[in-house]
């Protein structure tokens, strides 16, 4: 998204140079000074959710670009923790972080993110902005919203802080994976819903970008209970919602959860495609390969109005030895112990510990840092 980046340390079209953290004023002098595009408006009271879904389809489409979901892995950040320009923030409550995080990072809970990226930082002073939580399911969540305003060098951690050291892998991710529902699969095909309208957005900002802004500071009120739902209440009550498969229609058809519809990653959630498909007035349940794509496209699904939940831990929750036997060339699509790199934490007293459970492992990593999908 060119038009928020600042050239020569100042911003595109401003005379004067303007302070880092004059956050606002910035952003609507872009737009008094941006080249004049013809784009959707809304009147007051009118509904502002196609409004913002062409404003993201024209600045970047995020969640349908290839690295989406901007996963990089323990190891990337590790590496450049000392000597590179480098920022770590973990998004856990206070109390998590203080038993333990990645040296040198800073604590900031979801809420906080859009006052600290506009007030406290320059964020375009950083080569690199690494989020993190204990299963990059939030973190996935909130880089997304951060990518939708335009901070185009953020990141999340793959699989989370549990990729870093068996002190969080133990209680989260090894503790998620499971095999439970390996019988309980179906391979009949759903079809979707008939296309209807977004759901009613309103705020009360008459720019695309302020909208968009607004929502994402609302959206980001909700914590890690609020919008990611576990597979077995999915599957104690799978009429309760609409649940969408989020794979490839071969893999689909090979076995989903009963009464899951196939939506393609990356081509179906457009204003083109079969967004309009989602239902306005139902729970909306997203599942992928590890639950990573699912928080993105929740945070989409969110900024527009719809109620939607990413599925915790994906279908490495109740199918983890078929993602294991599918996805051999494709570590990045499910974890194991090996995954997990026990690299050191700092404690709240800045000591810093390692597991004495095994020395780091270095396992087979994914062709590309940056990896599209999850």
């Amino acid at each position: 998204m060119k038009r928020f980046k600042k050239i020569n340390g100042e911003w595109p079209c401003t005379a004067n140079k303007i302070g880092t953290f004059s956050g606002l004023l910035v952003i609507l002098m872009m737009f008094s000074c941006s080249d004049s595009v013809e784009r959707e408006t809304a009147a007051p009271g009118e509904n502002q959710a196609p409004v913002i879904l062409q404003y993201l389809e024209e600045n970047g489409n995020v969640i349908n670009a290839e690295p989406a979901p901007f996963l990089v892995n323990a190891k990337e950040i590790y590496e450049r923790l000392v000597a590179n320009n480098i920022l770590v923030i973990d998004l856990r409550p206070p109390a998590d972080f203080s038993k333990g995080h990645i040296p040198n990072a800073v604590n900031v809970v979801p809420a906080q993110i859009p006052e600290y990226f506009e007030q406290k930082i320059d964020p375009a002073a950083f080569d690199r902005i690494y989020l993190v939580c204990p299963n990059a399911h939030l973190s996935t969540y909130v880089v997304g919203m951060l990518r939708f305003m335009g901070y185009e060098n953020t990141f999340a951690l793959r699989f989370g802080m549990s990729a870093w050291n068996s002190k969080i892998g133990d209680h989260y991710w090894m503790a998620a994976i499971s095999d439970r529902m390996e019988n309980r699969l179906e391979t009949q095909a759903h079809s979707k819903n008939e296309a209807g309208d977004l759901p009613y957005v309103y705020t009360d900002e008459t720019e695309p970008f302020l909208m968009l802004r607004s929502r994402i500071k609302e959206v980001l009120q909700f914590g890690m209970d609020d919008l990611f739902i576990s597979n077995t209440e999915v599957f104690r009550n799978p009429e309760s919602y609409y649940i969408v498969n989020y794979w490839p229609e071969n893999l689909y058809n090979m076995g989903h959860i009963p009464g899951a519809i196939q939506y393609d990653p990356k081509k179906s959630l457009t204003s083109h495609a079969e967004l309009n498909t989602l239902p306005a007035d139902k729970p909306i349940v997203i599942y992928c390969f590890t639950g990573q794509n699912a928080g993105l496209v929740t945070g989409f699904l969110r900024i527009l109005g719809y109620e939607a939940y990413g599925l915790k831990y994906g279908a490495n929750s109740f199918i983890h030895q078929t993602m294991q036997r599918l996805y051999v060339d494709r570590p990045g699509r499910f974890f194991v112990r090996e995954r997990i790199q026990e690299f050191p934490l700092e404690g709240g007293t800045g000591q810093k510990t390692n597991s004495e459970e095994k020395p780091q492992t270095d396992i087979r990593e994914e062709t590309l840092s940056v990896e599209g999908g999850c």
